[in-house]
């Protein structure tokens, strides 16, 4: 390909001279290589006028310089005296082995990652050897050998076993000994830089004290300004940008701390109004601050006041958008849950069966609570009519059809006790709150009185939720 390169690189350099012949399709690249002229080359070599044709030679030429620059740099180890400008029969034989796809070396990773999980008290000299051993194919070769050749093959590898063990230990050490010295060179690095950091804020420290200090406000910038000399102010407004910069830490959002933009440095007047909009936007960050400390200092009432507010408007919206989304998927009209895990059985009211002279009887209850033994769950239901309630392990004859799941309406939980799970907003867990369902509002709402919770008495209060959807969609456990 050296041929080719070169030649190339030379036709680019000849038609950058004179761009007229690629304009005039007068050229070809490799005289060998037939080019096939279409209705596309002769619209581009159709001549128009000698006005644009001169023009369209200039940019040809242009184009053509980019080209060559691109491929002198991109083929220097091909070209005269390059790299591989003789190339050597012995150097045209070595790639001749070397795989043509990365087919291999994934197949190698793939059974290193099996030996790792198979063998995982393994030694890394194991695992090589293992696979080694696979591809380099030594069995078959080992298997060519006659009983005399293939003991000596044997004892040789046993008695170098020791040296192989030695080899590969050096090995280690040398890469350990590369990953602590390139710890400790970022170590160093990071304090050098650390250095170099406060040396930068002690010198703009003192650059700014040779102006009056800081300058806090623009009645002072103008102030300090005129006090200052003419040949002085630029570097003084400087100082001032630079420190609130790299000593304070303000971000410098829109290059607003830049000293010169496209090249060309900024004038006292433009440096001045930026340090101007600097301290402003200083003074309302301090204003919001001063806000947020009264806000924390105010009246635990009046915060009392506001949260409650807020929690209020949260859930009706929450209410807005979870009917929303219902209404449009129909749920509505479900009032049976589906359970896929134990615990959803929890706040459910249904049909437990018993065998009783050889026919199913069914009795109507809730299930109230929940606990684990033995590694399942038994839960605790309570009968409708009875007082008592018993502990079964209902998920086993839920499976075997011994329980069902009945349908609710508004005379199920009014006046009930019950848990209403709710999803925090922020880390998305799931909360469970207590309360009582003081009656129902219509045919889908009702009114919950929720119970305070330790250290947060604004959680109480009287909210208004669509409950039987809930329920159906396992957000609602009745628990008397």
């Amino acid at each position: 390909m050296n041929v080719r390169y070169r030649e190339l690189v030379s036709k680019l350099r000849e038609w950058q001279t004179d761009g007229m012949k690629c304009v005039r399709g007068e050229v070809c690249l490799f005289t060998d290589i037939e080019v096939h002229a279409g209705p596309v080359i002769e619209k581009l070599t159709e001549q128009s006028s000698s006005e644009f044709d001169e023009l369209t030679g200039q940019a040809v030429e242009l184009i053509l310089a980019s080209l060559v620059k691109v491929c002198c740099r991109m083929l220097a180890d091909h070209l005269e005296h390059g790299r591989y400008d003789e190339v050597s029969e012995e150097l045209y034989s070595k790639p001749e082995s070397a795989p043509k796809t990365n087919v291999s070396c994934e197949r190698d990773f793939g059974i290193f990652d099996n030996l790792l999980r198979v063998k995982t008290r393994a030694t890394g000299i194991a695992l090589e050897g293992m696979i080694m051993f696979k591809e380099n194919r030594s069995w078959q070769w080992l298997s060519s050998l006659d009983s005399e050749k293939k003991s000596e093959v044997l004892s040789i590898a046993r008695a170098s076993v020791k040296d192989q063990r030695a080899v590969f230990c050096e090995r280690m050490g040398t890469i350990r000994e590369a990953r602590l010295q390139a710890m400790r060179d970022k170590k160093q690095q990071k304090i050098q830089k650390e250095a170099k950091d406060i040396g930068t804020k002690e010198q703009l420290t003192v650059e700014l004290g040779k102006y009056g200090g800081l300058w806090d406000s623009e009645e002072d910038i103008d102030e300090q300004l005129n006090s200052l000399e003419t040949s002085a102010r630029i570097n003084a407004v400087v100082a001032q940008l630079k420190f609130r910069r790299f000593v304070i830490g303000m971000k410098n959002e829109n290059g607003i701390f830049n000293i010169s933009k496209a090249g060309k440095k900024l004038s006292l007047e433009e440096l001045t109004n930026n340090l101007k909009s600097v301290v402003c936007r200083s003074i309302g960050m301090a204003a919001m601050l001063q806000e947020e400390r009264d806000y924390s200092s105010a009246p635990l009432e009046l915060v009392a006041e506001e949260k409650a507010q807020f929690l209020k408007e949260a859930a009706t919206q929450h209410v807005k958008a979870r009917d929303a989304g219902r209404k449009k998927g129909g749920l509505c009209q479900f009032r049976i849950p589906q359970i896929r895990r134990p615990e959803q059985l929890l706040g459910k009211i249904v049909k437990h069966a018993f065998d009783e002279a050889g026919n199913k009887v069914w009795y109507r209850g809730t299930v109230v609570s929940m606990r684990q033994e033995s590694g399942s769950c038994i839960f605790k239901i309570k009968y409708d009519g009875f007082r008592k309630m018993w502990w079964f392990d209902l998920w086993k004859d839920y499976l075997d059809k011994y329980l069902e799941l009945v349908s609710v309406v508004a005379e199920d939980i009014v006046g009930k006790e019950i848990e209403h799970m709710f999803v925090c907003s922020e880390d998305g867990t799931e909360c469970w709150w207590p309360g009582r369902v003081v009656r129902a509002n219509g045919r889908e709402q009702f009114i919950v009185e929720y119970e305070e919770e330790e250290n947060d008495d604004e959680s109480a209060g009287v909210f208004e939720y669509p409950l039987l959807d809930d329920y159906a969609q396992n957000e609602l456990r009745i628990l008397s």
